[in-house]
């Protein structure tokens, strides 16, 4: 799995337009260093798309995949937790192929904990929705976008670590 080394909120229809507000560079190891969202977003909708949701852009990955290489999955950990259980708080996640002008459906975690839980969103086998081919992971084309969600605009969102995996 590899972590990202660069990232940055949405600045436009995402919530209050702030993302990961708190050292976001702490979503890149897992090591009880946090990234955090605190009172995530602008509305109570629960839906991943809503533009009242607070998002995130992680990308630079660095990845190293042979030139002619078929894809075959697409696999991301996340390591997550809240400030609080109310308002069934989720983290959907999309990827992007072409810098962030196009995304998959967003996949998203259970409800999270108020102790850091482990979330796989993606497998070895599951393409997101799309056929991809080994530009798509440059450093220039492949983004992840966190998007937080829940039902309470009052929600702290801390992520300890965002890692991806592709399987080809």
């Amino acid at each position: 799995m590899k972590a990202p080394t660069a990232n940055a909120a949405e600045a436009s229809s995402a919530g209050d337009n702030n993302g990961y507000q708190t050292t976001p560079g702490n979503a890149a190891a897992l090591d009880g260093l946090f990234a955090v969202d605190t009172d995530s977003g602008t509305n109570t909708s629960t839906s991943c798309t809503d533009n009242g949701k607070d998002k995130h852009r992680f990308y630079n990955y660095n990845f190293s995949i042979p030139a002619g290489s078929t894809i075959k999955g697409v696999t991301v950990r996340l390591d997550a937790k809240v400030d609080s259980t109310s308002g069934s708080p989720k983290i959907c996640v999309q990827l992007s192929w072409n810098g962030g002008t196009t995304w998959t459906t967003a996949k998203s975690t259970a409800t999270l904990g108020t102790s850091v839980q482990a979330f796989t969103l993606g497998s070895a086998t599951d393409t997101w929705g799309r056929t991809w081919s080994v530009n798509d992971f440059s450093n220039a084309n492949f983004r992840v976008r966190i998007i937080d969600v829940a039902g309470s605009t009052s929600r702290d969102f801390s992520l300890d670590r965002l890692a991806v995996q592709v399987d080809y």
